[in-house]
Order: C-alpha cells, then structure tokens, then sequence
C-alpha cells in the first residue's frame, strides 16, 4: 500500500508568556522522549476552531489559579497548514 501526500489546514495553539510566542508541540504532554530517530516535531492540533478554543481556555483557567509565573500564560488558537509529502 502506497502512502499518500496530503496538504490540510487545521488549528494550532500558540502559547506566550513574557517571551515570544510558541507553536504547542507534543512536548507539552510528554514527560520522557521516546521518540524514533529521525522523527519530526508534531504541533499539538485540532481540527476546529472551537475544539482549539476549548483547549485554550481550559489551560488558560488553570495557569490563571496559580501565584506563580504561570499566571501570565496565554494560549490562543492559529491556524496551521500541515503537509505532509511521500519521500520514496
């Protein structure tokens, strides 16, 4: 079975605090890499808005409760566009 390429838009989360912002990748829910040699990065993404708005807003409400650095974190939803292209 042959893969196929695809080119699709989707919805990212930008996180920014007193730096500058950040595309979420899957660090943010790993604690330990076990990724495969060569793998690429993976943007954390939703494929709606409102599913990306929901994620925002849940991290958003949790950060704000603590006293510490984390208070002034903001997440926001981005469209993103993912291609991915077959290299034989």
């Amino acid at each position: 079975m042959k893969a196929k390429p695809w080119d699709r838009k989707l919805w990212g989360v930008v996180f920014t605090s007193n730096e500058c912002p950040l595309l979420i990748g899957e660090a943010w829910y790993r604690t330990k890499p076990d990724y495969y040699a060569g793998e690429p990065p993976r943007a954390l993404v939703f494929t709606t808005r409102t599913l990306a708005r929901q994620w925002c807003q849940k991290w958003s409400a949790i950060n704000a409760k603590h006293q510490d650095c984390r208070k002034d974190w903001k997440f926001r939803p981005v469209r993103v566009r993912e291609i991915v292209q077959v290299i034989a």
